[in-house]
């Protein structure tokens, strides 16, 4: 076990670093913060490089098991230093340093993929996470994140996506330039608008068809030029008196109606 006492130590300076986006770019490198984000990191298989334990943390033997099995560095800190680390009010006193995973070649998923999502713009952190974790209960095979998408891998994102954000390959794509592309592998976009679009009742996908669902920026919605791209543009309808859903509500409500069809055609029932 490692004792880093000053904010001068040069690993703690390399910690304090990846709380910036600069920083976790530069690094390759990212924080996770608390036992159940600690958890799901642990169990994807990410390479781990540090354990980060504040003094005050009655740490489980389960702890120490996990960071021999995967030869983590352990490193204790005083809890001044390691809440200069932490964004939660109450931190829980454990943080990992993560080595982001190297994710299969894009191609990979324009050939043999089935579902994927779109983010335009997603400027909210906790809009993203809930994004991802929605794509990952509805069975998207990949995220794909527009340019002016927050960084998937800030603290709130990461909060808020539950430890989906490990189990869900993502990358930081121009959108421009792919939805070409998925027309050329067969792909089918769909985006999504308020106004100048189809009921989603009346969309019609088969079993076999290639999905990517294009969802855009909280307040402006779908880049118009991206609108112009897709397949389709489809909107949900409201019953009530309401205009608009939050962007993650939509995302799940249109995901799971596109693998509702697909999942009811190889059933052999009808829509």
């Amino acid at each position: 076990m490692y004792k880093i006492r000053s904010k001068q130590n040069p690993r703690f300076k390399s910690w304090k670093k990846l709380t910036t986006k600069k920083g976790r770019e530069r690094a390759g490198l990212f924080l996770v913060e608390g036992e159940h984000l600690a958890q799901e990191a642990l169990a994807s298989g990410w390479s781990i490089v540090d354990m980060i334990i504040s003094e005050d943390y009655d740490m489980p033997g389960e702890w120490v098991q996990a960071a021999d099995k995967h030869q983590i560095r352990c490193c204790m800190v005083p809890p001044d230093l390691f809440n200069e680390l932490a964004e939660t009010q109450n931190p829980q006193g454990i943080a990992l340093v993560v080595q982001r995973a190297p994710f299969p070649m894009l191609e990979e998923y324009l050939d043999k993929g089935a579902l994927l999502l779109l983010v335009d713009s997603i400027q909210d952190p906790g809009n993203l996470g809930t994004l991802f974790r929605t794509a990952l209960a509805a069975g998207v095979d990949a995220v794909m994140l527009g340019k002016g998408t927050t960084d998937p891998l800030a603290g709130k994102v990461l909060r808020s996506t539950q430890g989906a954000v490990f189990h869900l390959p993502f990358y930081q794509v121009d959108l421009m330039s792919l939805i070409p592309e998925l027309h050329m592998h067969n792909w089918r976009v769909i985006g999504t608008d308020v106004k100048d679009a189809i009921d989603m009742r009346q969309l019609s996908v088969t079993e076999n068809q290639k999905v990517a669902l294009l969802v855009g920026n909280e307040a402006r919605g779908v880049h118009p030029v991206l609108k112009r791209m897709t397949d389709q543009n489809v909107k949900i309808p409201m019953f009530g008196k309401v205009e608009s859903l939050n962007v993650s509500v939509a995302a799940g409500i249109l995901l799971y109606h596109i693998q509702g069809q697909k999942h009811a055609r190889c059933n052999g029932q009808k829509k």
